[in-house]
């Protein structure tokens, strides 16, 4: 049962506001320029080719149903963030099932493996009393001595979304989801609301800028683990963003799309590190979301509409493969992305 706070009457009937709160950025962007004229020439091309959105994976996600899954779904989101490891440093990677994988893959697999090991990672209790050595034997990798990054912080956001579960919705994500009344933008409002770690929002000359990479992704998530059914229906899929993140930039960058002032392009080139929230970082973020917002207004002109997450899907699949002339992506070590 949703508990009511302070407020919560506002998480239904509104938008994400990432376009709207983002606009200032991208408006007085020095460092990073977007290329419409190399959108236009993608996007006729994309336009005669039409690309298909990968299916859910389940040979690397956890494949339960109902409450189970969504609790998955929400822990997955609560820790997907900063897999790349520090210059000169071997990357954390595990085995499952004989195969060797990183990253975000192997985030979504360590759980499943868990789970498999009846390890409830899934169940609020287990999230909100979690300890550091638990948490660690999850997330065991292939080195000894090579955890995932940020180990701190994932404790954090684990014990931090089983208790937020706990206190609010009978221990149950399933509930949140519901009480958003179809709708995805109810739900990413409502993470925000709820759930401190998925709080993405930044200041830029004293405007709030709303990025919201996270929660928009976890309800993007929740439709695809459902199939668009039951806990994912959701009527307004359309109204979410792309997410800004690491990888898609690099694509966009490698494409011509993006491109970066002199400056901004060596930092990125020699990974050295960007603050979180700096005007590059943030120049970065926003450049992404608004190519991306482009990309989606020139299919839809040219009659071949795609949401702003079939874009991201395609984008980010793209740069699974080294692309012509692809740089390095940009290093900033946060819980956003």
């Amino acid at each position: 049962m949703l508990k009511k706070k302070k407020g919560t009457d506002t998480i239904l009937n509104s938008t994400v506001n990432v376009l709207e709160t983002t606009e200032i950025v991208r408006r007085e962007s020095e460092l990073v320029n977007i290329n419409l004229d190399v959108i236009k020439k993608y996007c006729r091309e994309w336009a005669l080719h039409p690309f298909i959105t990968p299916a859910w994976d389940t040979s690397v996600h956890y494949d339960g149903q109902g409450d189970r899954l969504a609790n998955y779904i929400l822990l997955l989101d609560s820790l997907n963030f900063c897999f790349w490891p520090d210059k000169g440093q071997p990357k954390w990677t595990i085995e499952y099932k004989g195969q060797k994988m990183g990253g975000y893959q192997a985030l979504a697999a360590s759980l499943k493996r868990a789970i498999e090991e009846g390890i409830n990672v899934d169940d609020a209790h287990w999230m909100a009393q979690a300890d550091l050595e638990q948490v660690r034997h999850v997330f065991r990798g292939t080195q000894e001595g090579v955890e995932i990054p940020l180990m701190d912080k994932r404790l954090e956001h684990i014990n931090q979304s089983g208790k937020v579960l706990l206190d609010n919705f009978g221990g149950q994500y399933s509930q949140a989801i519901k009480s958003c009344q179809g709708s995805a933008v109810a739900l990413v409002n409502l993470m925000v609301q709820y759930f401190p770690s998925f709080r993405d929002i930044h200041t830029w000359k004293g405007h709030e800028v709303r990025i919201l990479k996270r929660a928009q992704i976890t309800a993007v998530d929740i439709y695809g683990s459902f199939y668009g059914e039951g806990l994912g229906k959701f009527e307004d899929m359309d109204l979410l963003t792309v997410f800004a993140d690491y990888k898609i930039p690099q694509v966009l960058r490698a494409l011509g799309i993006l491109e970066y002032a002199p400056a901004l392009a060596e930092k990125v080139d020699n990974q050295e590190l960007l603050p979180s929230g700096s005007r590059e970082e943030m120049e970065i973020r926003v450049g992404m979301i608004w190519a991306v917002e482009e990309i989606r207004r020139e299919l839809k002109r040219l009659g071949a509409p795609k949401m702003a997450l079939e874009l991201d899907w395609f984008l980010w699949n793209l740069g699974q493969e080294p692309l012509p002339g692809e740089k390095p992506y940009h290093r900033t070590r946060t819980i956003f992305y």
